[in-house]
């Protein structure tokens, strides 16, 4: 995971833009603060080629608010087929997915503040069991929507887990053999009161975000 802090003037001018809409404050400084990748293995605990999910994120902090979004896409391979069981065999299928869980205490107070909720889809807070997301099947090729939420809390690794496919080779996790992603740390603390949100704009996410800090 990259967690180096990095000021919005660095992150323009090495192609990433933060953009503030309306009504944002001139102080106000939003920095990226954990970036990655991360892989989500099979059931066969396959982690490379078709068959293997990723996960990429990206984790920005308001230093005015003291608040973390946190953003996720989940990327499914050209080429990923349903398998057989046993002997994970291609069936020549085409494989989907429709959901994520993101493991973490979110039960404590501030671990979530505020969540998005991907068109024609769902999110729930599980409490201790963490968030969950379900939204329109993704095939082959393509990636699921911006998955976002903000905390008060700043990054660790944490697990997580994709389903709504075909078993096998449906669901893909990062454990045992996949890797850890981006979650708040989630240690207690006093309830957090949200004053206000800095609005920002990511790209490619823009339009996602815009729509996620309208509703706050």
């Amino acid at each position: 995971m990259n967690t180096r802090v990095k000021p919005i003037v660095a992150l323009a001018t090495g192609g990433i833009s933060f953009i503030f809409l309306a009504g944002a404050t001139a102080q106000a400084q939003v920095t990226l603060v954990s970036s990655g990748t991360a892989t989500l293995a099979d059931v066969y605990d396959t982690a490379t080629g078709p068959e293997a999910l990723t996960v990429t994120w990206f984790v920005v902090d308001n230093a005015s608010s003291g608040v973390y979004t946190y953003s996720y896409n989940v990327n499914k391979p050209t080429g990923d087929v349903q398998l057989t069981y046993p002997g994970g065999q291609s069936t020549g299928i085409p494989e989907t997915f429709s959901s994520f869980d993101l493991s973490f205490n979110a039960s404590l107070p501030g671990a979530v503040l505020n969540m998005t909720v991907p068109q024609g889809g769902t999110v729930v807070n599980n409490g201790a069991a963490g968030l969950a997301w379900t939204f329109a099947s993704v095939d082959p090729g393509n990636s699921s929507p911006l998955l976002a939420f903000q905390s008060s809390q700043p990054p660790t690794l944490s697990p997580a887990s994709a389903g709504g496919g075909a078993i096998p080779p449906s669901p893909w996790s990062t454990i045992p053999a996949g890797q850890p992603v981006a979650a708040p740390r989630a240690v207690p603390e006093p309830a957090t009161t949200l004053l206000f949100l800095t609005p920002l704009l990511f790209w490619p996410f823009s339009s996602n975000l815009r729509r996620f800090f309208g509703r706050a």
